[in-house]
């Protein structure tokens, strides 16, 4: 007791000030850990294919949408300048995955309380899904960061008529779309909201009639889709409408089936986000999460709750377009959806001052969150050399390979480690000649988990009889990558 009224003595902005740097520091700490994990398949591939290809590759070929080219960008040039190194292709995450952190603080604290702002930051610099969105060279965080970031101007046009700040929304959901396609939920959420927000109230202060504000809100939607169009007219130029609307990824699942297929993809993205987290913690934010909406016009700065134009949105995409949506297509909710919780259990923070027991009951959740961050951030640290100085298999193998590869030699890799150890090679220097298919090799290491070296050799589209197979070697194993010598046939 003693204690919290001492905290509760420190000077706000300080203690708050404090409080985001031990965070902000958590959050790094928790994200360099796994800076360095095993290289994902989709990592790989998008590397490969795209972002270590030339800018002229890179910005018109979306033959699979793995292709999250404003990331791939990003990623093209921190290769570029810094060095084809693992942490390196995905420091753009990292620091779009740090710079969410930030956002959940900024958008807590404008639409609800700074108590929230800042509980929300630290579950999201803890959050196991936001941690390895922030270590994986892929768009999702980026997205994420971006979502945060326009909920945040919309809430600021509101009160501010500011022309730059409705360009920033333009520039900021065009660069979203650029990155992934799935930035249409976000960017069309806070648009709904905007527009129900309006018709909330009589007139914004800052606005001399409601029809300004819609002008403002239909030039900022006409910039932001002509903004998408500019940046993704290489793609449509080269590549064409097939592979960025039609391609098999993005087309609509039979009705019939959808209802089985969304619930599955649902319970996966719920299983995702509570994965490590205490089941105590997951039932005190589902509950937040129904308090805050049910409470919503005495905890937040608008009339119209943000999870209302969410649902309503989703519900009308979800229904027009049935999309197979995997649990990382839901990525840029779960830090809003952290904010919304949250809402409900500190969001009387508000309404604290001259109620001693909500003000003390409010430190005490607060000190136990962040306490707990800290707990957990200390018990990684000891972990983090052991993560990035031991290589994981695909990294073992293609180190084997290095040492042993000579010229003539031919790398047949079976999935799904074939992008891993493509990747694992080229960063140590071996051509990607090696690992392309021939007939005229002198040997030919293949590498195989589940798949017979028949099966491996004609997916890549040579003949059996091309092998010595029957003769084939196995020279060694990593985990479940099993390595075989075999040679071409011998001369009758």
């Amino acid at each position: 007791m003693l204690l919290l009224e001492k905290i509760q003595r420190i000077p706000a902005k300080k203690s708050r000030q404090f409080a985001l740097f031990l965070i902000l520091l958590c959050g790094f700490i928790l994200r360099v850990a796994a800076l360095n994990d095993p290289i994902s398949y989709d990592e790989a591939y998008t590397y490969q294919a795209f972002a270590s290809q030339p800018l002229f590759v890179l910005l018109t070929d979306y033959h699979l949408p793995n292709n999250h080219i404003f990331h791939s960008l990003l990623v093209h040039f921190s290769a570029l300048i810094f060095g084809n190194h693992l942490w390196i292709l995905r420091l753009p995450a990292l620091l779009a995955g740090m710079g969410l952190i930030w956002a959940t603080y900024l958008f807590g604290n404008r639409l609800y309380a700074p108590e929230v702002g800042l509980a929300s930051a630290a579950l999201t610099a803890i959050s196991p899904e936001a941690i390895l969105h922030a270590t994986r060279a892929r768009g999702y965080s980026l997205v994420a960061l971006l979502t945060l970031l326009i909920f945040y101007l919309g809430l600021q046009v509101l009160t501010r008529k500011k022309w730059f700040l409705w360009l920033g929304i333009a520039i900021l959901s065009a660069l979203g779309f650029w990155t992934i396609p799935i930035m249409f939920f976000p960017f069309g959420i806070l648009f709904l909201w905007l527009i129900l927000e309006s018709f909330s109230n009589d007139i914004f202060p800052a606005y001399a009639k409601r029809w300004e504000f819609f002008r403002y809100w239909l030039i900022t939607g006409i910039l932001s889709a002509i903004g998408t169009l500019i940046l993704y007219f290489p793609v449509l130029r080269v590549s064409g409408t097939r592979y960025l609307l039609g391609n098999v990824y993005i087309a609509p699942a039979e009705s019939g089936v959808y209802a089985n297929i969304l619930g599955e993809r649902l319970l996966e993205t719920a299983n995702f986000w509570m994965k490590g987290l205490p089941t105590f913690l997951v039932v005190l934010l589902v509950f937040g999460f129904f308090l805050g909406i049910l409470f919503h016009r005495k905890l937040a700065l608008v009339q119209i709750p943000f999870q209302l134009a969410a649902f309503l949105w989703m519900t009308a995409v979800i229904i027009l377009r049935r999309p197979n949506a995997y649990s990382r297509f839901w990525s840029f909710l779960l830090a809003p959806m952290l904010i919304f919780s949250v809402a409900g259990l500190l969001g009387w923070g508000k309404q604290a001052q001259g109620h001693a027991r909500l003000r003390w009951l409010n430190s005490l959740l607060s000190i136990l969150l962040l306490g707990g961050m800290i707990i957990h951030t200390a018990q990684t640290i000891p972990t983090i050399s052991t993560r990035w100085i031991e290589p994981n298999n695909a990294e073992a193998a293609s180190e084997w390979l290095v040492e042993r590869l000579e010229e003539g030699d031919m790398v047949l890799i079976g999935y799904p480690h074939n992008p891993s150890i493509w990747y694992y090679l080229g960063a140590r220097g071996i051509p990607h000649g090696y690992w392309e298919a021939r007939t005229d090799f002198t040997r030919a290491y293949l590498l195989t988990t589940n798949q017979s070296l028949e099966k491996l050799v004609h997916t890549y589209q040579l003949d059996a009889t091309d092998f010595d197979l029957p003769n084939a070697i196995q020279v060694k194993n990593f985990g479940k990558i099993k390595i075989f010598l075999a040679y071409p046939p011998k001369l009758p």
